[in-house]
């Protein structure tokens, strides 16, 4: 999962000499809030999905429970996480 930083949102909300639609204006503060923090939240989340599974494997557990535990076949956990293993 690719996540966009905030100066790729700047750069897309600003593109196109601003004719295109204003989404801050369209949306209500709050709301930009939560999505914000969300975003934020799934960022970390993907951290210590790295970081456990660099741990577990320097422990010797194989791709195939990695992959059991995270709902995803051991070649799908393998090609998402073994640059960080």
């Amino acid at each position: 999962m690719q996540h966009i930083n905030d100066a790729d949102a700047d750069y897309f909300e600003h593109s196109n000499s601003n004719a295109g639609p204003d989404i801050a204006q369209e949306v209500d503060q709050a709301d930009l809030q939560a999505l914000l923090l969300a975003r934020r939240s799934a960022e970390a989340a993907d951290a210590a999905l790295a970081s456990s599974v660099r741990a577990a494997r320097a422990h010797g557990v194989t791709w195939q429970a990695i992959g059991a535990i995270l709902g995803v076949t051991r070649q799908a956990a393998h090609a998402k996480y073994s640059q960080v293993a």
